[in-house]
């Protein structure tokens, strides 16, 4: 599931249930679902662009009852091709338990985790243009970063992000034990480990077990890995990713057009045509058209990108209230702009021969 890439558009109509069984039977045949999970309303926007499946399915787990008591979702694949779908820590493997004196043989580092809580999300993905797509969750010092070139449009960086805030905001517990060997133990339930004198009682959430036959004995991780190979990976990621700065003003959320179809502008003028991922005039010298976007937080500042040719020429006007207070905004450039939600722009084209590719304001 890891060699297989899939390439789909949700724009928001499918559950996460509906979803999931669509790429199963587009890219998965002769594997089924068992879908347990309790979230049966969100419909998340989603575009992956030769995205892993696997990485498709984790995504999905983390947008899964995202606003519940019980956030999130766990998955896994047993051997007769089923894949496992529910509600996270919401299964208790009732045959196991690791127990001192009885099963109990070591443990390591069991407790609590706190030092690696994040307190702010950001998000950088890619319009497909080479215009950056960016969403913020959360504010803090405690920051994760997450590049994937995958996420295309702002809708997916918004709710990613703020799955992700919930996400790593959350108090797990983590380590690992060493007890005699679990025959029933399956991925993401939870057993209780019990040892008096370490002060452990708890239900714990079992991210990864292994068994060694030789000794008949169940190695169980609570939680992810976090040894050298991981730790540099995440950091070699991230330091190669910031060998373009794509955010130089620490935007916290962006509008992204694509020209990917009209639907994308709120008003147009009749002559303004949008074909082929581009939009440009059908006939005359002069067209202007709009969009807009309900920002999550105050916009104070707006920075420019755009993307095309023969662009000398067109203006380009900016607004947080819906277009009643207009500032116009030049590429590269950031303006400051009066606080608020209701982002609007207009764009006026003043040639025949402007071509624009994508455009994207970031904002902060």
């Amino acid at each position: 599931m890891l060699s297989i890439h899939v390439i789909e558009n949700y724009d928001g109509t499918l559950t996460i249930s509906e979803i999931l069984e669509d790429i199963k039977n587009t890219y998965a045949s002769g594997y089924t679902i068992n879908y347990t999970c309790t979230d049966a309303t969100t419909k998340p926007k989603i575009k992956w662009d030769n995205k892993s499946f696997w990485d498709c399915v984790y995504d999905l787990t983390k947008l899964a009852n995202k606003d519940k008591a019980i956030p999130f979702a766990d998955a896994y694949v047993d051997d007769e091709l089923v894949i496992h779908f529910f509600n996270k820590e919401s299964v208790l493997n009732e045959e196991e338990a690791i127990i001192f004196g009885q099963t109990f043989i070591s443990s390591e580092g069991l407790g609590e985790e706190s030092l690696t809580k994040k307190d702010k999300i950001s998000v950088y993905g890619d319009d497909g243009e080479g215009l950056p797509v960016i969403s913020v969750s959360g504010t803090g010092t405690k920051e994760l970063v997450v590049f994937d070139s995958k996420i295309s449009e702002s809708d997916s960086a918004e709710e990613l992000s703020e799955a992700e805030l919930i996400l790593q905001n959350q108090t797990p517990l983590e380590g690992k034990a060493m007890c005699w060997l679990m025959p029933t133990l399956s991925p993401g339930q939870k057993v209780w480990i019990d040892h008096p004198l370490f002060r452990i009682h708890n239900q714990y959430p079992v991210y990864k077990f292994t068994h060694k036959f030789h000794d008949k004995t169940t190695e169980v991780f609570v939680q992810r890995d976090k040894d050298i190979p991981h730790i540099l990976k995440a950091r070699m990621e991230t330091e190669l990713a910031l060998q373009t700065i794509t955010n130089p003003y620490k935007a916290t959320s962006s509008l992204n057009l694509k020209f990917d179809s009209s639907s994308e502008l709120t008003a147009y003028d009749s002559n303004i045509s949008i074909a082929e991922g581009k939009v440009k005039l059908s006939s005359g010298t002069e067209g202007t058209f709009t969009a807009t976007k309900t920002a999550s937080l105050n916009v104070t500042f707006a920075h420019l990108l755009v993307k095309g040719s023969n662009l000398i020429g067109t203006t380009y006007q900016f607004s947080t209230d819906g277009g009643d207070t207009i500032m116009y905004i030049i590429p590269e450039a950031k303006i400051t702009v009066p606080a608020g939600t209701s982002i609007w722009i207009k764009v006026n084209i003043n040639s025949a021969s402007t071509e624009m590719d994508s455009l994207a304001v970031l904002m902060g």
